[in-house]
């Protein structure tokens, strides 16, 4: 949910402004292929939960696949709060 909020907040954000020119698409906050990444990587973490029952192993594999969502997660949101102040810098040196 957060890689569909996030992007809209920041949307909706330099939008309001009333600047029409500028202000980029929500596609382009946060890069499409990081969503499907932490996709990918949150079903593999589920199975090595899922494996954990019966191989201990898979234990270790579950934490490190939830250390790595975070950490995506993490690095997205900082992707769009980068490109909020960057956009907001560029709008407030063109506007007179």
């Amino acid at each position: 949910m957060l890689y569909k909020i996030i992007p809209f907040l920041v949307w909706f954000h330099l939008f309001r402004g009333g600047v029409k020119t500028g202000v980029p698409n929500m596609k382009e906050i946060i890069q499409e292929p990081w969503m499907w990444r932490h996709l990918w990587l949150h079903g593999g973490t589920l199975l090595a939960a899922l494996l954990a029952v019966w191989w201990s192993a898979a234990a270790w594999l579950a934490m490190l696949g939830l250390l790595l969502q975070g950490t995506i997660l993490g690095y997205g949101i900082y992707t769009g709060i980068a490109v909020y102040r960057r956009v907001s810098r560029k709008i407030e040196q063109t506007s007179p």
